[in-house]
């Protein structure tokens, strides 16, 4: 069988580890059944107001890079593709950190609306829970699936920056206002990543079934796919990882192409 991974950063995201190379993943990545790859390092392009300390210096300059990189040595990963996108970030007001202008500079470009562990940037900090979070984490959605650009959104729906509220958060998200959000983000060509990195971390809390729930309206509406291991490190990338995937894709009734930009 074969897969991809749209979601991938390298040392040029702070977050991730130093020793996270274009290099040292294609080691990993060549024994593994990983026929389109997309690294997508986060972004925050200069020509848009709001970036905070962490984000201001991972601009367009740094980035691309790795466009650079890839350019070079893709040639010697024969029967892979590889693609060069971003993680960039949305705050809300139609506010997204990279200006259209250069969104033709990316093979791909992904979107989180729900980074609400980002506070004051991306989560106003008086938002903690109740109807107030419920409804920001749909209008988010919505909003993102109503900008120019932007090939898929990032782990949408998943708890973050609120421990302990996780299994509250997943069940205060009304059925009806799902649907309205997959049915836009069909609609608008948005494609829905399923982020393994967040399984993971969702099984270990014992949500994998709730969040199961949330995805199935996403298939239900018709809505693209695409797979996302959102590593931060080589040592991410397994072939565990991608069986997590599998099996939730399954109970969810998700259907993933063999390359998501065929259909994206």
């Amino acid at each position: 069988m074969e897969y991809h991974d749209i979601h991938i950063h390298t040392e040029r995201s702070l977050c991730a580890e130093r020793d996270a190379s274009f290099d040292s993943y294609m080691a990993q990545i060549s024994k593994m059944p990983l026929t389109v790859i997309g690294f997508a390092d986060h972004l925050w392009d200069r020509a848009i107001p709001g970036a905070n300390a962490w984000y201001a210096p991972q601009d367009l300059d740094h980035v691309l890079k790795l466009k650079q990189e890839i350019c070079e040595k893709k040639s010697r990963y024969g029967g892979i593709k590889i693609c060069f996108g971003c993680e960039t970030e949305y705050i809300g007001d139609g506010v997204v950190g990279l200006h259209a202008d250069h969104s033709e500079l990316f093979d791909f470009i992904l979107i989180p609306p729900h980074h609400f562990h980002i506070t004051d940037m991306v989560r106003p900090p008086e938002i903690k829970g109740g109807e107030g979070l419920t409804k920001l984490y749909l209008d988010r959605f919505l909003e993102v699936c109503q900008l120019p650009f932007g090939t898929g959104i990032a782990h949408p729906f998943v708890p973050m920056g609120l421990p302990g509220q996780e299994k509250e958060i997943l069940g205060s998200l009304p059925e009806k206002a799902l649907e309205e959000c997959f049915l836009a983000a069909a609609e608008n060509h948005k494609s829905i990543e399923i982020n393994l990195s967040s399984l993971r971390k969702l099984a270990k809390l014992d949500l994998l079934e709730p969040y199961e729930k949330i995805m199935q309206i996403a298939a239900e509406k018709n809505c693209r796919f695409h797979i996302g291991s959102d590593a931060h490190n080589v040592k991410t990338l397994s072939d565990d990882l991608l069986a997590l995937g599998d099996t939730f894709a399954a109970h969810c009734g998700i259907v993933f192409p063999e390359d998501p930009f065929d259909v994206i």
